[in-house]
């Protein structure tokens, strides 16, 4: 990954991560009014709701670790701490030096403010990755969203964004209504600088060479938020909830 943003990169991906949180709180709805009926059923769906069945696409969420230790069961404690807003709970599933940023944010008791801090809306990022799968990571741990830990290869990280969900248009130009020139199975697409970033259309290439439009709120940014889980000496732990890079 880059160790150096654009200034141009930087403001497309704080918008682009601010546009899906908008999109997909409205996706949440469902999941709190499911949430309130029943807290561990909620948790569990919470998990498996885009993994099972398994959707089409090449990036759409998997989950791989269900032979890594106790992983199932901590990941069940962690939606369980989604779903009831239990910022203790979600505090003590965290590592004592819990990265939190690139810049200095680290610890429990910066993770506990920022739960409660509006700004950083942590808790619907948690409800938007959780249900994207979890990988396998190189240090025995796991990685969740699941597409985060695959190999991109020397496609740029911070231009590369997940189409979410199957049937995707792609479209001829930036407006409802226009030429679908083709459909996105749940696959990676290449953000294009000339993109303006107040129309709620992105312009992107398929990576094959066909440039199109495609809502914001269909899309999420490779490098947004994203949990690292390791095993240290005390068990499982969150060793990092962070965007960016």
């Amino acid at each position: 990954m880059p160790g150096m943003l654009r200034p141009a990169t930087l403001l497309l991906l704080s918008c682009l991560i601010a546009a899906c949180g908008k999109a997909e709180t409205a996706e949440a709805a469902p999941q709190a009014a499911q949430a309130a009926q029943s807290k561990p059923d909620a948790a569990r769906a919470l998990l498996a709701s885009l993994v099972e069945p398994r959707q089409k696409g090449a990036y759409a969420p998997k989950d791989e670790c269900g032979t890594v230790g106790a992983a199932g069961e901590f990941r069940l404690k962690l939606a369980d701490a989604v779903v009831k807003r239990d910022a203790a709970a979600l505090v003590e599933l965290a590592a004592p030096d819990v990265l939190l940023d690139f810049g200095g944010g680290e610890g429990r008791a910066e993770l506990r403010q920022r739960l409660d801090d509006p700004h950083y809306r942590l808790w619907e990022a948690l409800e938007h990755l959780l249900p994207l799968g979890c990988a396998v990571n190189e240090q025995g741990g796991f990685t969740m969203p699941w597409y985060f830990a695959q190999d991109y290869g020397d496609r740029d990280s911070y231009m590369l964004l997940l189409v979410r969900g199957q049937g995707v248009p792609l479209l001829a130009e930036p407006r409802t209504g226009a030429k679908v020139l083709k459909v996105i199975d749940w696959n990676m697409v290449d953000l294009q600088e000339s993109t303006d970033e107040q129309s709620p259309f992105a312009k992107v290439d398929d990576g094959s060479g066909t440039s199109g439009y495609i809502a914001w709120d269909r899309l999420r940014a490779l490098v947004d938020y994203r949990l690292i889980v390791e095993e240290r000496d005390e068990g499982w732990a969150i060793s990092a909830f962070v965007a960016g890079d």
